[in-house]
């Protein structure tokens, strides 16, 4: 609670107070005519005198009244005066609360939005680490998954080239193999005829089978080549096609979980920046609370004093009135009295 009033008439100047009392009485001696011509003479002069004392009480007390009509209103301007010099007080002094109030929650929520720009800057750099690092470890399985796919493909086309190889060099074999027979066979039908005393060589019919003979052994070795290296390739296709599968299920596998931890990561930044902003908000909102209490109270003060500070005014207002109402029935009685006094003497 504060105080910012103080009495508005015995704190301030003071006015002094009119008197009542209607001074002494005017003489009126007169000496008592001793014949009666002088009698209606006298009488006159004395008539005069007592509405002179009469005009003289009159404005006396008018003076008075005019008086004590002046203080009672000096007063009550006073009181006036005092009230409105409180009440400015008062409303100043609550309007700088309320207004302290206003600049310290301005600053809080510049502090909070602050912090949580902080935080936010904060986590966000390090789920961007985060990110880069996934995504540096993803490129690096995907290069790493490209590269042995590269290099088993390399080697299964190498183990094909050698397959090939192998099935032309005993192709080859066979086909050196069948001629040199052919020839050897030959060879030897001439000797026999030469051993047995014949000239001119072989029969025309020996000599085609033979050639016959040697062709189907040609046919047959270059038909087990090309069946051969139809394998092989067959082979090498399938193999191929199940490497490809197996490297893009291993592509998908590291997308999966590339994707999967992004995502992972995302969740646990937006519950992160939630919660940030959630703590600010809670804060703000409890600080508003708090405040609001305190401009109730000081409303409540302010209310109180206000109240008081009317109930003095209004104290100071009827003593005011009624001393101007006592002291102007005193003057009226007084003013009475002098005139009855008057009538009577």
């Amino acid at each position: 609670m504060f105080r910012v009033f103080d009495d508005p008439v015995s704190g301030g100047e003071k006015t002094s107070k009119p008197s009542t009392s209607t001074g002494r009485k005017p003489s009126t001696s007169t000496k008592k005519p001793t014949t009666s011509s002088s009698a209606s003479s006298w009488a006159a002069q004395k008539q005069a005198q007592l509405e002179a004392q009469k005009a003289a009480y009159q404005n006396y007390y008018n003076s008075t009244a005019a008086q004590l009509l002046q203080y009672r209103n000096q007063q009550l301007a006073a009181a006036q005066g005092w009230y409105d010099s409180g009440l400015a007080r008062l409303q100043q002094i609550l309007n700088e609360q309320l207004a302290f109030e206003q600049n310290a929650y301005n600053q809080m929520v510049a502090a909070q939005q602050a912090a949580y720009d902080r935080n936010v800057a904060g986590t966000n750099a390090y789920y961007a680490g985060m990110y880069e690092q996934a995504e540096g470890n993803y490129q690096n399985q995907l290069a790493t998954a490209q590269k042995d796919y590269e290099r088993a493909l390399a080697l299964l086309q190498e183990n094909h080239d050698a397959g090939k190889q192998q099935v032309n060099d005993v192709t080859k074999d066979g086909l050196q193999q069948a001629y040199i027979e052919k020839m050897m066979a030959q060879k030897n039908i001439a000797q026999q005829l030469s051993a047995m005393g014949k000239s001119g060589g072989a029969s025309e019919s020996t000599l085609l089978a033979m050639n016959n003979q040697y062709g189907s052994s040609r046919n047959a070795l270059e038909t087990e080549r090309i069946e051969q290296l139809a394998a092989l390739a067959q082979q090498l296709s399938q193999q191929k096609a199940e490497r490809t599968t197996s490297y893009e299920q291993e592509k998908r596998g590291y997308e999966d979980a590339y994707t999967g931890l992004v995502s992972q990561y995302r969740q646990q930044q937006a519950a992160q920046l939630a919660q940030y902003e959630q703590q600010k908000n809670q804060y703000i909102s409890d600080w508003n609370a708090d405040s609001l209490l305190r401009q109730q109270g000081y409303r409540s003060d302010y209310s109180s004093e206000l109240t008081a500070l009317a109930k003095e005014l209004a104290q100071q207002q009827m003593q005011a009135e009624q001393f101007y109402q006592q002291s102007l029935f005193g003057a009226q009685s007084e003013l009475q009295k002098q005139l009855a006094a008057l009538m009577g003497w």
